[in-house]
């Protein structure tokens, strides 16, 4: 699974980039049959709409889609700015994937950041364990 984040990474990034050389053509009007009102769409629909245009590869509708949303939600549900833009569709798509299977982790960090994931986990391995040796007695 893990190139394929890759791959969805390398996607989402070119699209951001090809968002960037066309900033003013962010269309708020209907372009294909795809078209969302961002003004009436509720929050869980938004978030499985980037979903389904990432999952489809259509990386730069989700860009701008993400884009229009941002400015409907000011609270940081779908980032604060334009840097945010390639991990909140990461983010976005690691929900959608890990909503399909039971037991799956997925982490979609920087690798000098995982060593404190990693330790976390670790613990809650430990005190998990702990926990099921205490109720075996």
């Amino acid at each position: 699974m893990s190139s394929e984040f890759t791959d969805i990474q390398t996607s989402i990034g070119k699209a951001v980039s090809a968002c960037e050389w066309f900033a003013g053509a962010e269309a708020t009007t209907p372009t294909s049959a795809a078209y969302v009102d961002p003004f009436t769409i509720s929050l869980p629909a938004a978030i499985h709409t980037l979903q389904e245009h990432v999952k489809q590869s259509e990386c730069i509708q989700a860009v701008k889609l993400l884009r229009m949303f941002r400015r409907k939600w000011k609270d940081g549900s779908f980032g604060l700015s334009e840097d945010d833009d390639i991990d909140v569709l990461l983010s976005v798509y690691a929900r959608y994937k890990s909503e399909r299977r039971s037991g799956v982790l997925i982490v979609t960090d920087t690798t000098h950041k995982l060593s404190g994931a990693c330790s976390n986990l670790m613990e809650a391995n430990m005190m998990l364990l702990l926990s099921i040796k205490q109720l075996e007695m």
